[in-house]
């Protein structure tokens, strides 16, 4: 009786030792699904932050000549829009 009590708990015990290695296994899987998740994360945002802050510095540079402006010209810029010179405030 002791010997078929022995062989239950063994294999009993071995199973609970295959499990607790597949939920090893899973939690290490787990954990570098994270590091790499918030890495791809961290380099999206540096991405925006370095494209956002381009786009800042370009708008902030952009300026037209005055000769380029519809205000020198306003028939011309009505001709171009296909309005009448009279509707020009």
């Amino acid at each position: 009786m002791t010997h078929l009590f022995n062989e239950l708990m063994d294999e009993r015990v071995e199973k609970s030792r295959r499990q607790l290695q597949r939920n090893k296994s899973f939690l290490e899987f787990a954990e570098l699904l994270k590091v790499l998740f918030s890495s791809l994360l961290s380099y999206l945002c540096s991405q925006f932050v370095v494209f956002t802050k381009f786009k800042e510095k370009a708008v902030k540079t952009f300026k037209p000549k005055q000769s380029c402006l519809p205000s020198k010209t306003p028939q011309l810029y009505s001709r171009l829009l296909g309005r009448d010179n009279s509707t020009m405030i």
